[in-house]
């Protein structure tokens, strides 16, 4: 889990406009291989909306100029289960570009837990021993559809993007308890855990952005909008 200023509450941004996914989750959506550069945005200006956030990080991904075909995949695992996988593909003529991509991810994690924990209110004096294990995957899966037009002075972008994400954690635990009150055992018992938990939430956004550039002094308009929409955000 990645923190900034000692948050986790930051926006991530791909070429300036805001990605689908926020945290260490949007950053694990971005193959290492396609990006050229990282932008820390401490002080973001009225381009950009914070929503209250610590920050921003912006990746500048690299810029496909290639005329006619071309893409790139690429993939990643660990021995516990996780992996990361993506591929973008774009179709250049002339001035026009349109690309489909897709980004998929899994993180596993998995932990031995034990503890010992001592409670004491007024004369009750409770005593317990968790044992077990704790395991957590973290998922998600998105496509985008996007449509470029480059003239002279002018830049227009259309995206479509759409995707899942699923938090799931959980875990086997037995618990050994033992409650006295003044000496005397109140309760003596051994209890079976397992608890599991997930949120899945399915999301659409659609962007589209504009530039102009107004004159070689380096002047330019830039306009941006978007429209997002989560559904069956439930646990």
């Amino acid at each position: 889990e990645l923190s900034y200023r000692c948050s986790t509450g930051f926006l991530v941004y791909v070429d300036g406009r805001k990605s689908v996914l926020e945290g260490t989750q949007a950053l694990q959506q971005i193959s290492a291989a396609n990006i050229e550069d990282v932008e820390i945005i401490t002080t973001p200006s009225a381009r950009y909306k914070t929503d209250g956030d610590v920050g921003i990080i912006n990746i500048i991904t690299r810029k496909q100029d290639e005329a006619g075909f071309s893409g790139s995949v690429n993939a990643s695992g660990s021995t516990i289960g996780s992996w990361n996988g993506d591929a973008l593909m774009n179709l250049r003529k002339g001035r026009s570009r349109w690309y489909v991509g897709l980004a998929a991810t899994r993180q596993k994690g998995r932990s031995d837990f034990r503890q010992d924990r001592k409670a004491i209110v007024d004369e009750y004096v409770t005593k317990s021993l968790s044992d077990g294990e704790r395991f957590s995957c973290n998922s998600s899966y998105i496509a985008r559809l996007g449509y470029e037009l480059n003239l002279k002075d002018h830049r227009i972008l259309f995206e479509a993007q759409s995707g899942v994400t699923e938090v799931a954690r959980g875990g086997d635990l037995l618990y050994d308890e033992h409650r006295t009150l003044g000496g005397q055992v109140l309760n003596d018992a051994l209890y079976d855990s397992r608890d599991r938990y997930s949120n899945e939430k399915r999301l659409a956004q659609i962007s589209a952005d504009y530039d102009w550039k107004i004159n070689d002094r380096g002047d330019n308009l830039s306009l941006r909008s978007r429209f997002r929409y989560d559904w069956y955000a439930l646990e």
